[in-house]
């Protein structure tokens, strides 16, 4: 009795080893998934910026803004110190005045002399000395008025108005400093004139077309966006450089953030799976799939896939794999081809 104890525990035991060398593979069942969003990472940029400077060179004796300040268009941003330009623009406005009062008296002058001349009381060349005279004060007046022209533009050169409503982003001087012809003094961008540039891959740009409704996620905000711009990429990334004009935003919103970019697919059912389950091999995509299965066991094998690049770590199977099949998944250098598995 004890002899047939021992064979039985043998037996299991034997029993037990074998059917414990099969291993439990951790696996997915292949389903099809709604899915109608891409999410991808963009960075806000300027439609229209500028760094703004004085056409004149002199003190700053205003600029009370600093970055992130809101402008309005022709509003004044910085202003030189226009002491001398105001001096001399005064003393000409002066002589302006002068020679228009000399003229009412000459102009009433001429024309009495114009008046006894048709008579026959005044000689021509009184007459004749007369007219020059008035013309010669016209002449005056004009090139006084010139010249003032001309301060006015040196006096605007002295001066930083807004070419539109928007922010300041950058403050190069401050008010007290010597600025030259052309230095910078301040960048600006426009207010409402935000876009947003994403890097999307190849296998994803061809469904993303001009025009496409777009979502734009800041700070937990959503915004909409339409895509105005697809390009190949500058860049050795292969990928290409999509522009998303801003329809709404804040105003809080500055170049340089960074925000998500939903792009809105028409719904339908998709084979996706994590990365985690793919491997390289010959620099082609493959997976460990489950074949043979009958009674709780099959055997895997390496099956090459195509797959589409998508976001948040997975990808879209668009060859190699349908609904129904078993992959595994986890640690893949637990697994070889031909190797039997327990479901």
């Amino acid at each position: 009795m004890r002899i047939l104890i021992v064979l039985i525990v043998c037996i299991l035991f034997v029993l037990g080893v074998k059917f414990s060398s099969i291993p439990k593979a951790h696996y997915i069942k292949v389903e099809k998934t709604i899915q109608n969003q891409a999410v991808y990472f963009g960075i806000l940029k300027a439609n229209q910026s500028t760094i703004l400077s004085f056409q004149s060179e002199g003190r700053v004796v205003f600029l009370p803004y600093t970055k992130g300040d809101f402008i309005k268009k022709n509003q004044v941003i910085a202003r030189l110190d226009g002491t001398l330009y105001s001096i001399k623009k005064s003393e000409e406005n002066a002589k302006l005045n002068e020679y228009v009062i000399q003229k009412q008296k000459q102009n009433k002058y001429y024309k009495r002399l114009d008046v006894l001349h048709k008579e026959g009381a005044i000689s021509d060349n009184d007459w004749e000395n007369a007219f020059y005279e008035l013309k010669t004060i016209n002449q005056q007046i004009t090139a006084q008025k010139e010249r003032i022209k001309y301060l006015d533009k040196e006096i605007s050169y002295s001066v930083i108005l807004a070419p539109y409503d928007g922010y300041i982003t950058e403050k190069y001087i401050d008010v007290g400093a010597y600025s030259k012809i052309g230095a910078p003094v301040v960048g600006f961008i426009a207010s409402g004139g935000l876009q947003v540039e994403v890097m999307v891959g190849e296998n994803y740009v061809n469904r993303i077309q001009i025009n496409n409704t777009v979502k734009i996620i800041e700070n937990g905000n959503c915004y909409k966006g339409i895509v105005s711009h697809i390009a190949k990429s500058n860049l050795n990334s292969g990928g290409y450089l999509i522009k998303i004009a801003l329809l709404d935003f804040d105003k809080a919103a500055k170049e340089g953030m960074s925000v998500e970019v939903v792009f809105d697919e028409i719904s339908t059912k998709k084979i996706l799976l994590p990365l985690g389950v793919l491997f390289k091999k010959d620099n082609e995509d493959y997976v460990y799939k489950i074949n043979n299965i009958k009674n709780g066991q099959g055997i895997i094998v390496e099956q090459k896939i195509k797959t589409v690049n998508l976001a948040n770590g997975f990808v879209e199977i668009i060859e190699g794999l349908k609904e129904g099949d078993y992959v595994i998944k986890g640690d893949l250098d637990k697994y070889y081809p031909n190797q039997k598995v327990k479901l």
